[in-house]
């Protein structure tokens, strides 16, 4: 059992959630390491646990997670991750547990800074960026907010006074991730260690409900950093590469051989704020637009994007679908006449064709015939791009399909990890996570009402 603190309680007494986001909202705005972004992350999702098991609605072993059925009155970032827990059963591997949070930690941000709000600490203000779309940045409000809490922290530190279990948490977590220097002093991790190590070993051994949780996200940060770190070197020639072409439209990027994209629309109206860590991304952006339209071409069951130009086909085939990212292999290019033959490639049905296909008109006839459920749609869309670090493109969109207005963001790279990254940082809300594919077809043949 954790020792009794003895401060007096604060009446407004702060999640070990909503202290985490107070404290690392300025970080890291200007990161130039990936690790350092996942830090941030995988530090919420697993104070978010530890709220969690505070509040009596799960409890944990070495190596699993269990829901408890229990009727809690819960703030809403931590009833928004128990309803993402619950979707994986009752009990849960911890790594499994820490690495779904993470992969929704946008939202997660987004609710605990709702509930910040709601207790008069307002971290960011909203500017408009483009179309439906606004940049969140940092208030004066979180500034004053995080120095007092920050001050509460330090002079816990240098102390000998027994800390609050939250209070003791939250130490634990900024310790885990290896930011508590600069959480807390701007000073390195190294310092903090040299200064206060056995002080802050003792603060982390109060803290028992959290402990397992703190000791998985250090184990799992470690496997992360290890495998980041090697990363980067290769990812970092890329990124200096784009940025000496001053590539704000995305003119000289190029795609790889494999190109991994994740793509989220929401309807006209609804407002989407970017991260706070995107502020100097989009500060930057060259926001001329580019017009066209678009006529895709999508098949029941597929994900391939397929466009209709004239009279002919091209294709970004699928070659693989990993949660919400799809890994796109180099366009394919089907000039009409074509022989079914070489079309069969990717849509097998049609090696039973023989003879040549003269249009596009025909194609579709053809593979309805062989039980394909095609379908054709028209999609007006104004966009710009940006060019992105770890070498990733982002693309800003307003696009019209029939009688309806959308705005989408789409961000593609040849590495999968960093995009990863920077798109779970997206509170997604009400939108949907989709490839253009099976957004369309969404669209076109919605579900049926039961």
């Amino acid at each position: 059992m954790t020792s009794k603190s003895h401060h007096p309680e604060p009446q407004n007494e702060l999640s070990v959630a909503e202290a985490f986001v107070l404290l690392s909202m300025e970080w890291p705005v200007k990161a130039t390491s990936l690790i350092v972004w996942s830090d941030s992350d995988f530090g919420l999702v697993g104070a978010l646990l530890i709220d969690l098991s505070l509040s009596g609605a799960v409890d944990s072993d070495l190596k699993n997670l269990t829901l408890l059925d229990r009727k809690l009155r819960l703030d809403p970032a931590q009833t928004l991750a128990l309803t993402y827990l619950k979707r994986l059963g009752r009990i849960v591997p911890l790594d499994l547990a820490l690495n779904t949070l993470a992969d929704r930690v946008g939202d997660l941000r987004a609710a605990c800074m709702a509930s910040l709000a709601a207790k008069g600490v307002c971290l960011t203000t909203s500017t408009p960026f483009s179309w439906d779309f606004n940049q969140l940045s940092i208030s004066q409000t979180q500034k004053t907010e995080a120095i007092k809490l920050r001050n509460a922290l330090v002079k816990l530190i240098e102390s000998d006074e027994l800390p609050h279990p939250r209070e003791a948490a939250l130490i634990a977590i900024l310790h885990a991730c290896e930011i508590i220097g600069p959480v807390l002093g701007g000073k390195s991790f190294q310092y903090w260690l040299l200064s206060y190590r056995s002080r802050i070993d003792l603060i982390r051994q109060l803290e028992l409900v959290g402990n397992v949780v703190v000791t998985a996200l250090a184990e799992m940060r470690l496997r992360l950093r290890t495998y980041l770190l090697e990363a980067e070197e290769d990812q970092s020639a890329s990124t200096e590469e784009s940025d000496k072409a001053g590539a704000s439209e995305g003119e000289s990027y190029q795609r790889g051989t494999t190109t991994w994209e994740w793509r989220a629309f929401w309807p006209e109206g609804q407002i989407v704020e970017l991260p706070v860590s995107w502020v100097e991304i989009t500060r930057n952006a060259d926001v001329s637009e580019e017009i066209n339209d678009d006529h895709y071409l999508f098949v029941h069951g597929k994900k391939d994007n397929i466009k209709i130009r004239g009279k002919n086909l091209k294709i970004k085939p699928v070659l693989e679908a990993f949660d919400e990212f799809i890994a796109f292999g180099p366009s394919i290019k089907f000039n009409f006449p074509e022989k079914a033959l070489l079309l069969s490639s990717l849509f097998p049905r049609l090696f039973e064709v023989r003879g040549k296909l003269r249009s596009v008109d025909e194609l579709l006839q053809v593979m309805s015939a062989t039980g394909y459920q095609p379908g054709m749609i028209t999609v007006a869309k104004v966009r710009h791009g940006v060019s992105m670090m770890f070498g990733v493109q982002i693309e800003f969109a307003r696009i019209q399909v029939m009688d309806k207005v959308y705005h989408s963001i789409s961000l593609e790279s040849p590495y999968l990890t960093p995009l990863r990254i920077l798109a779970r940082r997206i509170a997604v809300g009400k939108g949907q996570v989709a490839g253009y594919s099976d957004f369309l077809e969404h669209i076109l043949r919605p579900p049926a009402a039961d």
